[in-house]
């Protein structure tokens, strides 16, 4: 077992931060502080991912930037979303779903997910490289981890989606779609070493 998962336990069991107790935040951020806050953010650059949930023929989704691996025992990751959201009741229903990293020219699908591109479904504005009753790869992608729900925490205004890893599929494209100052990056070899 690994040595850190009690602490972890401790801490998604323990938090004073979760909806359904009875400790909060006493002090709430002022105005100037929220501001700054989300100034900060948006200087951390950060992978872009689609999150897909597949229901029978339907496939859902949204564009995360807060998605972090979790442990390798067992293979697991963690994606925090805004518990409004429209594809949270669809994600807690199937409790399968896809973490497709979007590749550096991927914006349009990264736009599309976060619903930047209008009403329609989301996920018919974007290519797939199979069908929707087939596991769902969002074409271009440099990889696509799939994961079953193990647990939906509560935190403030998000939910924390434990998922444990399924299955992967890596890519052929390894250069990865980067938000950083609310816009969408790409990398060069030299960025990443090359």
């Amino acid at each position: 077992m690994n040595a850190w998962a009690p602490v972890i336990s401790e801490i998604l069991q323990e938090g004073p931060w979760f909806q359904d107790q009875d400790e909060h935040p006493s002090d709430r951020p002022d105005a100037e502080v929220a501001r700054a806050f989300r100034a900060s953010m948006r200087r951390l650059a950060a992978g872009t991912c689609a999150v897909t949930v597949c229901d029978g023929e339907r496939i859902d989704g949204l564009t995360a930037t807060s998605v972090t691996s979790l442990s390798m025992e067992p293979p697991s990751l963690l994606v925090s979303v805004r518990a409004t959201s429209r594809v949270m009741n669809l994600l807690r229903r199937e409790k399968r779903f896809t973490v497709h990293i979007l590749g550096d020219d991927q914006s349009h699908e990264a736009n599309a997910f976060a619903g930047r591109l209008g009403s329609d479904a989301r996920a018919s504005l974007v290519g797939w490289d199979h069908g929707p009753g087939e596991r769902q790869r969002l074409s271009g992608a440099t990889c696509h981890i799939d994961c079953k729900a193990a647990r939906f925490i509560p935190v403030f205004s998000h939910m924390l989606i434990v998922g444990v890893v399924i299955s992967v599929d890596i890519g052929e494209n390894d250069r990865p779609l980067v938000y950083f100052g609310g816009a969408f990056h790409s990398l060069t070899r030299s960025d990443m070493g090359q």
